[in-house]
């Protein structure tokens, strides 16, 4: 149900920061599936996939979940690392983007974990999504336990 969630960029802004923050308390309690911080990233991003840019979650509610993920023991440093890297990157739209100092510690955090030096630039700097960062968002597998029937 999270992936379900997680794709729909048109939901309010206030609407995905509540979910947001609901997400977060779950990755930082340790209890999060890769699926969750997937829809976590989605949710939180900086730069929908295709939605709206009046539905982003308000800079403010996402600097309170970078702040969790910043204060956590993450027990899924890839899935976790990917999602605060969405919830931090840069778009160069002061509107949007997070505090610059928020953005270093978020980038210093993400520069020790793996494929760890990409994310950080994803917050330090404005870059385009790679092919497989693209397709790490769209993931369009089906979520955990559906089945397509033929």
């Amino acid at each position: 149900m999270w992936q379900a969630i997680g794709g729909c960029e048109r939901l309010a802004a206030t609407v995905r920061a509540e979910l947001a923050r609901v997400l977060a308390q779950t990755i930082a309690k340790g209890r999060a599936t890769d699926q969750e911080a997937w829809a976590l990233a989605r949710l939180a991003a900086r730069a929908p996939v295709a939605g709206p840019i009046n539905c982003v979650v308000a800079p403010g509610a996402a600097t309170e979940v970078a702040e969790m993920l910043l204060g956590a023991t993450w027990t899924r440093p890839d899935a976790t690392a990917f999602a605060l890297a969405q919830v931090a990157r840069l778009t160069g739209d002061r509107e949007r983007d997070l505090a610059p100092a928020l953005r270093e510690r978020v980038a210093s955090r993400l520069a020790h974990e793996p494929d760890g030096e990409r994310l950080a630039r994803l917050v330090r700097e404005i870059v385009p999504l790679e092919a497989r960062e693209e397709a790490r968002l769209l993931d369009e597998s089906l979520p955990a336990g559906l089945r397509l029937r033929t």
